[in-house]
């Protein structure tokens, strides 16, 4: 069958149609609800689900207590891309600390509080960056082709833990702060993610899907001595250490819905705290180990909550009223 032909006249139409689409949507990254992969960040979804669940306006996700306890460091899409910021919890203002078309998240604060981490997709790629708790001096530490992502420091500040899928799946790695010495910590085939350091240095936590759904392993700081500390019917992500080292914070969905669980470090006596009505995520813990501050979505409204950890006293920290500084 003979092919029908285009004149070309209107193939330069539609060349100049398509060029005009792609420039238009390089421009802010927004690119409507079906976007090129290259313009918004949709590179393996599965391994960073925080990408997977597009921020729409005006949100506030993934808080960091500062070690004083007077900040958050947290994400927002309040000029569209998803940004870091600082926020001070005593008045709600914010500093806008990172500004760049690919996107930022993830921030986790350095145990003096003089450094942020976090990965970012600036460069097309996501990739471990530092910064200084002003937003100055922002550098790449991982340089990989890879998707690096979730660091987290070790408490003397001198290592980061993070997961990478450089060797064909996401798997646990440490490297010095500087990004040496870039080492990898579990070989499962199976989806190793989201690792957090203890309070101690002695062990890390991490999520992994080796037993068919997602369950928290801990394991020592240099990958020995593997223990499963949850089996449930639900999916078992994001744990977080309470700063004395006893608990574990975490998101469960083994009562059917996201809700935020406390367990003792062994990972006996898990139990909600959240209430039935609340979608949650990203917990973490209070300096004073009293709280944990989170991400919720709840009347409709998706921002940052802190809670008591006996459950009491839930209540709304993120404010779009406020203006940047």
């Amino acid at each position: 069958m003979a092919l029908p032909r285009v004149s070309w006249p209107a193939l330069l139409v539609i060349l100049v149609i398509g060029l005009s689409s792609l420039l238009s949507c390089k421009g802010d990254l927004d690119c409507g609800n079906v976007p090129p992969a290259w313009c918004t960040p949709q590179r393996d979804p599965e391994n960073l689900r925080v990408i997977k669940a597009k921020l729409s306006q005006r949100e506030d996700a993934q808080p960091a207590a500062s070690p004083d306890g007077e900040h958050l460091a947290l994400v927002s899409n309040l000029n569209k891309t998803p940004s870091i910021y600082e926020m001070n919890l005593h008045d709600s203002t914010r500093l806008r600390l990172t500004q760049n078309y690919g996107g930022d998240w993830a921030p986790r604060w350095s145990p003096d509080g003089s450094e942020i981490v976090f990965f970012s997709y600036r460069t097309r790629n996501y990739e471990i960056y530092v910064m200084n708790r002003d937003g100055s001096n922002q550098r790449n530490i991982s340089n990989n082709y890879a998707s690096d992502s979730n660091p987290d420091w070790s408490p003397d500040g001198s290592h980061i833990v993070f997961q990478s899928d450089r060797d064909g799946d996401s798997e646990i790695y440490v490297m010095k702060s500087d990004g040496s010495d870039q080492r990898r910590m579990t070989t499962d085939p199976s989806r190793d993610e989201h690792p957090s350091w203890s309070p101690d240095g002695t062990m890390i936590a991490f999520v992994s899907y080796r037993d068919d759904r997602a369950s928290i392993y801990s394991m020592n700081s240099d990958g020995s001595n593997l223990i499963r500390l949850t089996v449930s019917h639900g999916h078992d992500t994001e744990p977080d250490w309470s700063p004395d080292g006893g608990g574990i914070v975490f998101i469960s969905t083994r009562d059917g819905r996201q809700s935020v669980y406390i367990m003792n470090s062994d990972g006996t006596d898990a139990h909600a705290i959240s209430g039935s009505t609340e979608l949650n995520s990203n917990p973490d813990w209070s300096q004073d180990g009293a709280r944990i501050i989170l991400q919720s979505y709840r009347a409709g409204l998706r921002g940052i909550d802190m809670i008591n950890v006996d459950g009491t006293g839930l209540r709304r920290l993120t404010d779009h009223s406020v203006l940047e500084e």
